[in-house]
């Protein structure tokens, strides 16, 4: 499986179909503005703590860790030579 948006990408999306600003979610969620405003631009990854907060929003936890476990091996590389060397990725 790869994903053509980081977790951040898919976390703007969401908001912006929730309606939700970033103070809004931020405030619901316990994550602190300018932490998740990095999240959002990808300059922040999600860690476990932080998909535990955004995991109650929206999906769950363990959807956001492995999106971006996920997100992180495919651009490093790892993905695509897994694919190429005829692993199951």
């Amino acid at each position: 499986m790869k994903f053509q948006c980081s977790p951040g990408q898919l976390l703007t999306g969401l908001l912006h179909e929730a309606n939700l600003s970033i103070g809004q979610f931020a405030e619901m969620s316990g994550i602190e503005h300018r932490e998740l405003s990095e999240i959002l631009d990808d300059s922040r990854q999600i860690s476990d703590a932080y998909a535990g907060l955004i995991g109650k929003i929206f999906y769950s936890p363990g959807f956001w860790s492995v999106r971006q476990a996920i997100w992180q091996l495919q651009n490093r590389g790892y993905y695509e030579a897994d694919r190429k060397a005829g692993g199951h990725a």
